[in-house]
């Protein structure tokens, strides 16, 4: 399968089960599986931002960690950016729900670490890490611990820690679901302008319809273990929830969840 620039991932026959230990053995003693996906298959461009929603235990995060790598499928085909997925990589940036920041590093050595571990010289990694404070509003916080930042604060360092690595690949386990609708409405804007000016792909679980179809330009609903609903969000980059096409994207995935 040739990837030919077009696309970051690509999805092909994948399906991914997990041993039922309520469920015991069969009748031959092999243990019981029971498949969280079957037969997924999809494509995300270069530079698109894709939402992925869901019910509880649909396997949206299952999802997420096979392309990232965590996991590795029972069977099908992930192709990152014409790759086949061996495991994690740098290329890959992966922000969690969770905000896992070192409570022993400033805001500046949180965002850094990652620069450091590659080696980068000491000029580097200051007008890197610097450049990444400032698009993340964070600059005047760059000597503040964990426990002195808010918990929107915590949400943007804990970004720019991935950002500032440059991934052509970000993937995003619920990284807003914590945070109030005015720190919400920043981050977004901040994602958005991040991903415009360096050609990122963006690949999104989320729980809200309304963040997907702010965020999306196309939206994915696993339903059924597959892929149940693959729509295009064909709106403004600017986005106002009162807009009839908005509420009609709402309705619609909403019926398909």
């Amino acid at each position: 399968m040739d990837c030919q620039g077009e696309f970051s991932i690509q999805i092909r026959n994948l399906y991914k089960g997990y041993y039922d230990m309520a469920q015991g053995s069969d009748s031959h003693g092999q243990r019981v599986k029971i498949n969280v996906l079957e037969n997924v298959n999809f494509d995300v461009r270069e530079k698109e931002f894709v939402s992925i929603l869901g019910k509880s235990g649909s396997g949206k995060t299952t999802m997420l960690h096979l392309i990232a790598g965590f996991l590795k499928p029972d069977k099908g085909e992930i192709l990152v950016l014409g790759k086949r997925k061996a495991g994690p990589d740098k290329e890959i940036g992966v922000i969690f729900q969770d905000y896992v920041l070192f409570p022993w590093y400033t805001v500046y050595e949180n965002v850094a670490f990652g620069l450091k571990v590659a080696k980068k010289s000491r000029q580097e990694i200051e007008k890197i890490t610097m450049d990444c404070l400032r698009h993340m509003e964070l600059e005047a916080y760059k000597d503040y611990y964990p426990c002195q930042l808010s918990g929107g604060m915590k949400q943007r360092t804990a970004i720019a820690r991935v950002l500032v690595n440059s991934p052509k690949v970000i993937i995003m386990d619920e990284p807003l679901s914590a945070q109030d609708k005015i720190t919400k409405e920043g981050l977004y804007r901040l994602l958005k302008q991040y991903g415009e000016k360096q050609g990122t792909t963006f690949l999104m679980v989320t729980h809200s319809i309304e963040e997907a179809v702010r965020l999306a330009d196309r939206v994915l609903v696993v339903n059924d273990k597959t892929i149940a609903l693959n729509v295009k969000i064909e709106l403004e980059s600017t986005r106002n929830e009162n807009n009839p096409d908005f509420v009609r994207y709402i309705n619609l995935l909403h019926s398909a969840i």
